[in-house]
């Protein structure tokens, strides 16, 4: 069993004084007749770096003092030493809690002494357990005694004796090693936060387990809520999110479940730990709880709305941070900002909370979808910035390529698009694009009149109701295209077909699964039937849908295996038929592999993508592109940023029967990628591959097995790699 190092990679969050509701600081309420609910985020900036030391931070909380200077507290560490894409050796090192402030959120920041340190000793013996065996999860309120009263409320009115709380996860020292079926939450406060940190006399607010991490504290319903991530019971079983009461801080009730998480098993507290970093905070009269890491391998926060603030189930998805550990910070202007960190982002990051009335599509796991002409000329697609524009581009006969929206009176078109579109060729060679209106989020599309040819007016009512995603297709065994389109929010899948190769559509039909947690894929197997794969609502699991027969009805989904998924899935078809199926584990902890050959899916191999042996390289995307008779593997590091060392693309050969062949290599000048490249053999006889820039700063082009060369340019809408939302 691998080291405890990935045991704790959430976050927390505090804003000015106490985090109760968004949108409340400073007294400015949030708009009551504001019926956006649906929350994301904008593009995130990096405001604080740690490059040069190598150094991380991961689970923080910022607050502002009275005099307007903000302060960051948080776990930080180092990663001297360690492999790329490994995080640190042990989290237990992680015994100092890190201090910074700033005149403003943005920056500049600058360091301050640690805020403290591990202390072996406190809690030693009491409640049953240990000493600090680390210090995790910082997170810090402001609040005020009650005149003539023990009662500790928000601060404000006839309130005095102000002071700040901290709380954090220490663990539990047993000997020369820890219990984590005993960890302790504990409290340190001051009236200064320039100044030193008393922890609370009575040691330890509590212990539970596996491994009790990540307090979260807000005021509601007259009392304190502490809201932290444990298991079931002591020894393991469900990941949750737990929650407990308090009128003085000091004094917590037993424990209640607020959440649990689906895609735990019964021996969770031995896994990866599936449930992290919850952020619970009100808008409008509402509950939202953000947790993570999920739909985007280690980066990726889903949030739930409720009414109630003790209740949430994934049934209740309400939206997508792109982020790993956040926290919500409310300015002193009264804007939302959401942060960014963990082991791989070399200091922190942030964005503007975003509110939508409805939800945005999930977006492909790569930048630019990538056809081929009857010809083999290939011809990409993309987005512009934000998905102003749908562009394209293609191989010329000599094998050049043209320049973008060649031969088109302006942009390819439909006028913007919400999500990189998805292009399928038709049983004749003609190509067929596909795109969700960035106005009305319908789906639109466009076809080639002949093979190798122009292109059709955009048809706007091929789906006269909102997607969720750009579709995705295949060819039936007699030719007719079929495609299958994700609801808003995941609702369901519905299908789609041609009557004839190349012919009119049929009407919508849902297909279920009743709701999904990502946009599905389809390939075609070698027996002729089609096969679909979806990952339920919170990545719970992973199903299949099978043709009865080549060009028939399909049977039922069908759970493959027991893996939960960390991310959307990927799919492609091999030259003999095998299907190769590929998955970003929970918490991004590798890569798992399946295939479906004999009629049937067989096992996972579930260390794909550890690479050389290194068990626990996390992975940001993957992504999988046909080479003749072999498929090419990708797969991004966890990082993000241009100076980020951990963020990289590696590779790896997986054979015609879906066997992989070989260890992963480095790509070339991978390094800058926003997702796992795409790409595809064009009429030179090439491989080229395409990635996009961070941040949507521009493509960059690999051919040949080459290296990545910038200048690609044209499309790049900085849309997140497979995960909901828009720049």
């Amino acid at each position: 069993m691998q080291s405890k190092r990935w045991r704790r990679i959430g976050a927390v969050a505090a804003t000015a004084g106490v985090a109760v509701s968004i949108g409340l600081a400073a007294g400015i309420p949030a708009n009551a007749a504001d019926v956006a609910t649906w929350m994301y985020s904008g593009k995130f900036q990096h405001v604080l770096d740690l490059t040069s030391s190598n150094e991380y931070l991961n689970d923080h909380t910022i607050i502002r003092d009275d005099s307007g200077k903000w302060h960051i507290f948080s776990i930080y560490g180092n990663l001297n030493g360690r492999q790329l894409g490994t995080g640190p050796a042990s989290s237990e090192n992680e015994d100092a809690i890190f201090h910074a402030t700033a005149p403003s959120l943005t920056g500049s920041w600058t360091r301050q002494a640690d805020a403290l340190t591990t202390d072996p000793a406190y809690g030693n013996g009491q409640l049953g357990g240990g000493g600090e065996a680390h210090l995790w999860a910082p997170h810090v309120i402001k609040a005020c005694t009650m005149p003539f009263s023990a009662a500790v409320q928000p601060c404000g009115g006839a309130y005095y004796q102000a002071k700040y709380y901290m709380f954090y996860a220490a663990g539990n020292q047993a000997g020369a090693g820890t219990d984590p079926s005993k960890a302790a939450i504990n409290l340190a406060t001051t009236t200064n936060l320039d100044g030193s940190w008393t922890r609370s006399t009575g040691g330890p607010l509590f212990r539970d387990g596996f491994e009790a991490r990540d307090p979260f504290v807000t005021f509601a319903n007259g009392k304190w809520y502490i809201f932290y991530t444990a298991t079931a019971n002591a020894s393991g079983g469900a990941n949750q999110v737990k929650f407990r009461t308090s009128t003085n801080l000091v004094n917590w009730s037993a424990p209640g479940v607020a959440f649990t998480d689906p895609t735990s098993t019964a021996n969770a507290g031995a896994i990866e730990p599936l449930t992290e970093s919850p952020v619970v905070v009100n808008r409008n009269g509402s509950w939202y709880l953000l947790i993570g890491p999920r739909g985007g391998g280690y980066t990726g926060t889903d949030v739930y709305k409720s009414s109630n603030i003790e209740s949430f189930n994934v049934s209740q998805y309400a939206g997508h941070i792109n982020a790993h550990a956040p926290e919500i910070v409310t300015d002193q202007n009264g804007k939302d900002w959401v942060t960014n960190s963990g082991w791989f982002q070399a200091g922190l990051d942030i964005a503007e909370v975003q509110w939508s009335t409805s939800p945005r599509p999930w977006q492909t796991p790569s930048a630019l979808s990538v056809g081929k002409n009857a010809d083999g000329r290939l011809e990409v697609f993309g987005v512009g910035a934000g998905g102003a524009t749908v562009d394209n581009r293609f191989q010329k006969a000599d094998g050049n390529w043209s320049g973008w929206n060649e031969g088109q009176s302006g942009a390819f078109g439909p006028g913007g698009a919400a999500a990189t579109p998805t292009v399928v060729s038709n049983a004749d060679g003609r190509l067929e694009v596909f795109a969700v209106d960035r106005t009305t989020n319908t789906i639109a599309h466009r076809w080639q009149t002949s093979p190798n040819g122009p292109w059709s007016a955009w048809d706007g009512n091929f789906g006269t109701t909102a997607a969720g995603a750009s579709p995705v297709g295949a060819l039936n065994a007699d030719g007719r295209m079929e495609i299958f389109a994700l609801a808003p929010g995941g609702a369901s899948i519905s299908h789609k077909w041609q009557q004839t190769p190349g012919g009119n559509w049929s009407n919508w039909e849902v297909i279920g699964p009743t709701a999904a947690g990502a946009p599905p894929v389809i390939a075609k197997a070698g027996n002729g039937k089609l096969q679909v794969v979806a990952v339920a609502p919170g990545y719970q699991s992973i199903a299949a849908l099978s043709q009865t027969a080549p060009n028939s009805g399909w049977g039922s989904w069908q759970t493959i295996g027991t893996h939960p998924a960390g991310a959307a899935p990927v799919m492609v078809t091999t030259s003999n038929g095998t299907i190769v199926l590929a998955v970003v584990k929970p918490y991004g902890l590798g890569i798992a592999l399946t295939t479906y050959k004999n009629g049937a899916w067989q096992g996972w191999d579930v260390s794909f993508g550890d690479g050389d042996g290194a068990a626990g390289l996390y992975t940001g995307s993957v992504s999988l592109v046909v080479d003749g008779n072999v498929v090419r593997a990708y797969a991004t590091g966890p990082g993000t940023g241009a100076n980020n060392p951990h963020n990289y693309i590696r590779t790896r050969t997986i054979d015609a029967n879906g066997v992989p062949q070989g260890g992963w290599s480095i790509v070339a000048n991978g390094k800058n990628a926003e997702c796992a490249p795409s790409g595809g053999v064009g009429n030179d006889g090439q491989l080229h591959l395409f990635k996009e820039d961070n941040g949507g700063s521009g493509i960059s082009e690999a051919k040949g097995g080459g290296g990545f060369v910038s200048g690609f340019g044209g499309a790049n809408g900085g849309f997140p790699c497979g995960q909901p939302g828009t720049p």
